[in-house]
């Protein structure tokens, strides 16, 4: 199967299951957030198996207990904060149990180097991707209700980041000839990040004009979801890079592993969370 069919299939599946859950009664929703995070530290971990810097397997724990501080906090920023410090103080703490216990009965100590790298995967997959929870939460607050109660600052954050990475994809193949960084990502030209930063833009002005959200945070919206999209997915390659590998996994056909497919969204969803934080005030 040609690899435009290919893709163009799997995102339709899963933009489809997404959209799904988004509308399934709750907590489907944060659910699907939860396993993706999950399964994108995983591939993470994988990433890095025969690595110093291989994360902790306990760090899976510490990636649901992020998922769970978003159900907590809704769309509270500060006791979202409060509570992530207080994570990574236990994960601190149980570090240095492991530590401590390993080195009293005389086995190899993990690295320091391990465990940040534990915490930061933690925080990559949990924290931040699970902004979306808080943006599902969020409704239509700080808008005009012009779309009722659809998950206004969700769909801010998902289609325009889908519609920028379809219309980058779609330009770059075609056209696309001067390469920006061809050492990390070779495949990302300046034309089809261009197109994605405009095709995202007019998503997302399109939204927040239907949802009747103010001029300036819907202007945010418009000028950061394509450059912060672009640099999750640019952050994601550089690790793969470091790595040595193409894709983070295999479950999505022509795109790659769950990272592959999320690592824009990882950036964005916090982005957003923060222009609803602003909106709000």
């Amino acid at each position: 199967m040609p690899d435009l069919e290919r893709r163009t299939i799997t995102a339709v599946v899963y933009a489809v299951v997404v959209i799904a859950a988004l509308f399934a009664p709750w907590p489907v929703f944060p659910v699907l957030v939860g396993v993706l995070a999950m399964l994108g530290y995983l591939e993470l971990r994988d990433l890095f198996r025969w690595r110093v810097f291989q994360p902790w397997l306990i760090g899976e724990l510490f990636v649901v207990l992020f998922i769970l501080a978003h159900l907590y906090t809704a769309i509270s920023i500060y006791w979202l904060l409060v509570l992530s410090l207080a994570i990574i103080t236990v994960f601190g703490l149980t570090a240095i149990v492991v530590f401590a216990s390993r080195a009293a009965r005389q086995l190899p100590v993990p690295g320091v180097a391990g465990a940040l790298s534990t915490l930061s995967g933690a925080i990559y997959c949990g924290l931040a991707f699970g902004f979306l929870i808080d943006l599902s939460s969020a409704g239509a607050s700080a808008t005009r209700g012009w779309l009722g109660d659809l998950p206004v600052w969700l769909i801010l954050a998902l289609v325009p980041t889908w519609v920028g990475d379809s219309v980058a994809y779609l330009v770059g193949s075609r056209v696309g000839r001067n390469k920006i960084v061809p050492r990390i990502s070779p495949g990302k030209t300046w034309e089809g990040t261009l197109a994605g930063f405009g095709g995202a833009g007019i998503a997302a002005l399109v939204i927040g004009v239907s949802a009747g959200l103010h001029t300036v945070p819907a202007v945010l919206v418009a000028l950061l979801v394509g450059p912060v999209g672009f640099a999750g997915d640019l952050f994601e390659s550089a690790i793969k890079r470091a790595a040595g590998a193409k894709d983070s996994g295999t479950l999505f056909p022509g795109h790659g592993g769950v990272l592959d497919r999320i690592d824009s969204l990882i950036f964005v969803a916090p982005t957003i969370a923060l222009v609803l934080s602003l909106a709000l005030q």
